[in-house]
């Protein structure tokens, strides 16, 4: 798995509209499931921790959530959602300069 910015280059904050942090042992499977169903990242970083981190471009919530929801929960490393200004998380964000709220779910099974 090799990054897809033509440079080679880290993208700018900017430009991520989400980042899903899969397990090591599922990053493969992860990456053509996200292929399979039309998401292509625009940066895959292999992470210290040995998790790889699958990063995509801006996109409507609605996307960001298929995206998210396109491999098997057990997949995630983490799971958080971070509720920033743009539909459809604007009515939580709260007044502009806030920051935004982060929920975190563990993606551990609850036995």
């Amino acid at each position: 798995m090799e990054s897809r910015e033509p440079n080679g280059k880290r993208p700018s904050e900017q430009r991520i509209g989400c980042r899903i942090r899969v397990k090591a042992e599922h990053a493969r499977e992860a990456a053509l499931l996200f292929e399979a169903n039309g998401f292509d990242p625009i940066w895959i970083e292999p992470r210290q921790d040995g998790n790889i981190s699958f990063w995509f471009g801006k996109a409507p919530g609605e996307e960001l959530v298929r995206i998210f929801n396109s491999i098997p929960r057990h997949f995630h490393a983490i799971q958080a959602v971070v509720v920033g200004d743009n539909d459809p998380f604007a009515e939580k964000a709260g007044p502009p300069g806030v920051k935004p709220e982060v929920t975190r779910f563990d993606s551990r099974p609850p036995y």
